[in-house]
């Protein structure tokens, strides 16, 4: 995945397998769930950032995880 914006559905999706490589507590899965239940523009950017901040290889792991679904 490139760093194209991320809708809320796809930020939705994401919240879960983030949590399970991230664990719960970590900034990255809560700027997520945050955007997944509020939906505003600025938790949406602070998501699509936390994202892309993700080591490549956890990224890749999530991605790859979404394929699986």
């Amino acid at each position: 995945m490139d760093e194209t914006a991320l809708d809320q559905e796809t930020i939705g999706r994401l919240v879960k397998p983030v949590t399970f490589v991230l664990g719960a507590e970590h900034p990255t899965t809560k700027a997520l769930i945050n955007a997944a239940e509020r939906g505003f523009s600025q938790d949406l950017k602070q998501a699509q950032i936390a994202f892309n901040r993700m080591k490549s290889t956890d990224r890749n792991t999530v991605l790859d995880m979404l394929d699986d679904e």
